[in-house]
Parts: structure tokens; C-alpha cells; sequence
């Protein structure tokens, strides 16, 4: 392991998986079938997105083991559940299901058990397909409207928007949507 190491085993690089998660590049996505607790909870919710299979098993379980939680839950629950909710989760670690997940909105999804993969996987897939600069530029969006007021990012989003259209992959997406065929990105 790198880092150095905490009280529990595990090093301070864990502690660093949530923003890398939340602000790399790419799109990530959080596959929940079985438990979800704790620190894994953090990364979960660290993802741009969460599925579950009926299986899962979700709970904060910080106050169970005497800490205060970690991996970033307390800054990205709220945001995606919000405040109130997020606090009673943390305050009252109660189990819940991938049903009730999905009612609160910590889950898109909720796809049968022995369909799980397979669901998720045609989400990465699709996911795969799609236009890589406009795909990590969106989610740079996400990340960076995070820490911005809103003219703010509005200007941020009219600077990325127009060079999009001059790249290969925005004229290909377009020729591909008058001629209704896929398109065939290159990167560029």
C-alpha cells in the first residue's frame, strides 16, 4: 500500500479514491449489488452515477463504529439526496434498500438481479459510444458549475460550447443524425 497508514489498516491515498472518482475524466459509475457502507457508500456516492440491483444494502454505519464518516459522504450525499435527508442517513444509520434508494434518489436504477450485469454493462456501453470530448467536456461541466455562481459557469459553458462545434466528432454527430445512422467518433 502507498501512503501512510491509518489507525484502521487503510492508507491516506483511500481517502483521495472519492475526488478522483468525482473529478476525473471520464464517467464513473457506481454497480451496487450487495452491501454499501461506510467508506464504499462515500465512493458510491463519489460516482457520477448509481445502480442497484435488488440485493443491494445501503447504510452510512459511521456512528455504529464511533467516527464521524469519511470519503466524502457528508459534502456529495446531500447534494444528491439532499440536506435534511442525507443528515438523517448519517445521524440514524439505519439500513435500507436498493427500493428505498431509488425512492430517495441515491439510485437511478434499480434493475433484477440476474439482469444486473448485463443492465449496467448496455448503460457503460452506451455511455461508450458517445462523443468523447463533448462526454468529458459535460462532465467537466458538472464538476467545475459545482464551484461556480451561475453567470459564472454560464460563461465557462458558451467558452467550451462554440470550438465544440469545429471538432470532427460534433460535424460527424450531426451528418450522422440527418443520414440516421451512428455516428463514428474519432476523438477529435
Amino acid at each position: 500500500a502507498s501512503g501512510s497508514e491509518t489507525d484502521q489498516g487503510g492508507t491516506t491515498d483511500d481517502f483521495r479514491v472519492p475526488v478522483l472518482l468525482h473529478t476525473m475524466p471520464a464517467v464513473t459509475i457506481a454497480a451496487v449489488n450487495g452491501a454499501c457502507a461506510g467508506a464504499g457508500l462515500g465512493w458510491a456516492c463519489a460516482c457520477d452515477l448509481r445502480y442497484a440491483a435488488p440485493s443491494a444494502r445501503f447504510n452510512t454505519a459511521f456512528l455504529d463504529v464511533g467516527v464521524a464518516g469519511d470519503m466524502g459522504g457528508p459534502w456529495s450525499l446531500p447534494r444528491i439526496v439532499g440536506a435534511a435527508k442525507a443528515r438523517e442517513l448519517y445521524f440514524m444509520p439505519d439500513k435500507f434498500d436498493a427500493q428505498e434508494a431509488l425512492r430517495i434518489g441515491l439510485v437511478s436504477r434499480v434493475f433484477p438481479d440476474e439482469r444486473f450485469r448485463e443492465q449496467v454493462g448496455a448503460i457503460v456501453q452506451r455511455i461508450s459510444e458517445a462523443a468523447p470530448i463533448a462526454l468529458r467536456t459535460m462532465k467537466a461541466h458538472f464538476v467545475e458549475a459545482e464551484r461556480m455562481d451561475f453567470a459564472s459557469y454560464i460563461e465557462l459553458e458558451s467558452a467550451h460550447h462554440l470550438p465544440m462545434f469545429l471538432t470532427h466528432d460534433t460535424r460527424e454527430a450531426f451528418a450522422a443524425k440527418v443520414e440516421k445512422r451512428k455516428p463514428r467518433f474519432i476523438g477529435r
